[in-house]
């Protein structure tokens, strides 16, 4: 791991209407692997972090206000962004400043849940790609050429795109990027650690 520069950056792009449930996993169980340290006393391993189009406090699905920690403009560069899903998630797919960053980091690590993966869809990113949804989000996923789009997974990775359908599948997909970031060890300690199961990295 001392090839690595740490903390690995992990953003997590919120919005008015954002899953209260998708964005709990996500800075849950990264916030335990940030936990973690390159030595004691060390840098951690791992920071996350939310930001959004400006700083002004959103509304999310069930009501829960949460202000972002960063502005886009003034957020650290990160190593990975995470899209959650949510009923705002359509709304903020429209967003020219959401689909600019997005664009603007279509070379690093990309990751949706649910609905999120409209955001990645805006903003050019889910051609040719496999992603995996139900019901009308999987007809509104082929408005953007992907390659495939799968019912029956519940996760899909592939070089640089990870998708999760929403719920519990969320759960398994941070588990999976904080073993690709971090290591299979560093998953399991936090799936231990707040009683999940966690089946590795295939599918």
């Amino acid at each position: 791991m001392s090839e690595r520069a740490y903390p690995l950056n992990v953003a997590v792009l919120v919005f008015a209407g954002v899953s209260e449930l998708d964005l709990g996993t996500l800075l849950g169980l990264f916030g335990r692997a940030g936990e973690r340290t390159t030595e004691p006393q060390g840098p951690r391993l791992l920071e996350v972090y939310t930001l959004a189009r400006s700083r002004a406090s959103v509304q999310g699905t069930a009501g829960l206000v949460l202000t972002p920690q960063y502005a886009l403009a003034a957020a650290p560069d990160p190593q990975l962004i995470v899209v959650p899903g949510g009923s705002g998630a359509e709304r903020a797919a429209r967003d020219p400043q959401l689909r600019a960053y997005l664009s603007q980091h279509a070379g690093k690590d990309l990751a949706a849940i649910g609905g999120g993966a409209l955001l990645l869809g805006e903003a050019g990113l889910l051609a040719d790609q496999v992603v995996t949804a139900r019901g009308g989000l999987a007809e509104r996923l082929w408005s953007y050429q992907p390659a495939e789009v799968r019912g029956d997974l519940e996760v899909v990775h592939a070089p640089g795109r990870h998708f999760a359908q929403s719920g519990l599948a969320g759960v398994r997909l941070t588990l999976d990027l904080i073993a690709q970031q971090l290591g299979e060890e560093a998953a399991l300690e936090v799936a231990r650690s707040v009683g999940a199961a966690w089946a590795g990295l295939t599918d």
